[in-house]
């Protein structure tokens, strides 16, 4: 198949979805018929569950932990050189104990320090819903 072909049938297919989409998930007066899979679907296409936030918290645990991880393989690590050096011919060898040392004391709080600051806009946008909801629920 080519791709031209597999990109229309996907377009499609794209457009056949969202508009079943549009009148079966997304109408909030039909949220309280869905079962729990589509009631996801629905908080999902309407933005009321942020999926950005698990999503960093994922990459922020995988990230840490790589740090950690890496540099601790990187203290006994290293390159051998082979050829000419300053004292002759032969190998010589250059440690990474010093990056492994860095990548395990600073990776983390470089990592959390940027996390934290990706956080700060999702949490705020959380509020910012959260106020919506009670100044909403309040004018009724």
């Amino acid at each position: 198949m080519p791709n031209s072909v597999a990109i229309t049938i996907g377009a499609v297919l794209a457009l056949v979805g969202t508009i079943i989409a549009y009148v079966l998930i997304i109408p909030e007066k039909r949220k309280a018929g869905l079962n729990k899979f589509l009631l996801f679907l629905h908080d999902t296409f309407t933005f009321k569950k942020l999926l950005l936030e698990t999503v960093l918290r994922a990459m922020y645990v995988f990230s840490t932990i790589f740090c950690v991880c890496a540099g601790f393989f990187l203290l006994f690590a290293g390159t051998r050189f082979y050829g000419y050096n300053w004292y002759g011919s032969g190998s010589s060898f250059q440690s990474s104990a010093l990056s492994g040392l860095a990548l395990m004391g600073l990776g983390p709080v470089v990592v959390r320090l940027t996390y934290e600051g990706l956080m700060l806009f999702i949490l705020l946008v959380k509020n910012t819903i959260e106020i919506n909801k009670k100044m909403s629920s309040s004018d009724e």
